[in-house]
């Protein structure tokens, strides 16, 4: 027709490379006009992305924060286990609360990608106790907190731990965690704060955590959580 030769005259984008609503109109290469189709997924945004054929691709939208991996129970069992840990975030936060043995004087734990071996693990925790004064510990053990934080009175001990893992998928570094806590004791109402560093010497990523109690004794609660975040 008249009109679609003097589209093309003018360089005008035919009408034809539009085929449903929400298409785009993108250049796929130097004078080339390609078709974007639009999301099959509501909320998603545009992208850049150099690997696509035209620049650009639709994708959920980067919220951060963090998300829930994995919620275990503590209660009755002498150790915990999060395998198939994904890949997909940046950081993990692993938090353990309410949690308490009714025997022992055990050390919490920890193993990575089950990695057994004990000098692969240093820790260094800094400890403050109610009414008594400051110290630091240093370890070369698989514990994530030593001496200064046991975990084995009653009901009325109402403890948290809590280690953020940053960069745990790469593969050219050794891991770390930097651990903090809180126990209130049942024992003269003392408070102990921890804080420091743990650390993992291998450079694989991380894909499994356990947890477990050093005297083999099982724990009567508590609650363990992973969570990813972007």
């Amino acid at each position: 027709s008249v009109k679609a030769a003097y589209d093309l005259a003018i360089g005008s984008v035919a009408k034809s490379t539009v085929d449903a609503i929400g298409d785009l109109q993108v250049g796929s290469a130097y004078d080339t006009i390609g078709r974007l189709s639009v999301a099959s997924t509501a909320g998603y945004v545009l992208t850049v992305d150099s690997g696509e054929t035209t620049g650009l691709k639709w994708a959920e939208v980067a919220t951060g924060g963090m998300t829930l991996i994995s919620s275990q129970t503590m209660a009755s069992v002498s150790s915990v286990t999060f395998s198939s840990i994904p890949g997909t975030y940046q950081d993990l936060v692993l938090i353990l609360r309410g949690y308490y043995a009714s025997s022992g004087t055990p050390l919490m734990q920890w193993e990575i990608n089950s990695d057994t071996t004990t000098g692969n693990y240093i820790g260094v925790m800094d400890v403050n106790r109610t009414g008594t004064s400051e110290n630091q510990e240093r370890w070369n053990t698989k514990a994530i907190v030593g001496s200064g934080m046991t975990y084995t009175n009653s009901s009325t001990s109402y403890n948290f731990l809590q280690m953020r893992i940053p960069n745990y998928t790469n593969t050219v570094s050794y891991k770390f965690a930097f651990t903090q806590g809180l126990q209130l004791t049942d024992y003269s109402a003392n408070r102990v704060f921890v804080y420091g560093i743990n650390s993992w010497s291998n450079d694989s990523a991380i894909t499994a955590i356990k947890i477990l109690n050093s005297s083999a004794n099982n724990w009567t609660a508590g609650t363990a959580l992973l969570y990813g975040v972007k």
